[in-house]
């Protein structure tokens, strides 16, 4: 097992896109527990797993994004394949940028994939 040093090396940390911290996730109580009916979480891993392959997403994502000029070219690889994995979760019938309202993409797709990207900016 590597040692925790070795997360310690910048160009490690870098190529972790994005990170969801643990206290931001709700503790999961016995009442979160699915009663009947419930999603297949083996079902559903193969479906993500098939939309690895969908490359419309990323297409769709980069009309979406307005890049500053000088933009920080691995924040802005981060920040698109979040974002295009938000869109891919949260907007799988979209096939172009308009078929996603401008304020839902930023709201849903861009501003978490910043945060996510600015807990690895700070760890760095």
């Amino acid at each position: 097992m590597p040692s925790i040093r070795f997360f310690a090396r910048t160009e490690t940390l870098d190529r972790i896109h994005g990170f969801i911290p643990g206290w931001e996730i709700p503790k999961f109580h016995q009442n979160l527990v699915a009663k009947g009916w419930a999603l297949n979480t083996e079902y559903f891993a193969e479906v993500l797993h098939s939309l690895r392959d969908e490359l419309h997403y990323s297409t769709l994502v980069d009309s979406c994004l307005a890049v500053p000029p000088k933009a920080y070219k691995r924040d802005l690889d981060a920040i698109t394949r979040l974002c295009t994995g938000f869109v891919k979760l949260l907007f799988p019938h979209a096939k172009t940028a308009s078929d996603i309202p401008n304020d839902e993409f930023v709201k849903c797709c861009l501003e978490p994939a910043k945060a996510m990207r600015q807990v690895i900016s700070f760890m760095l």
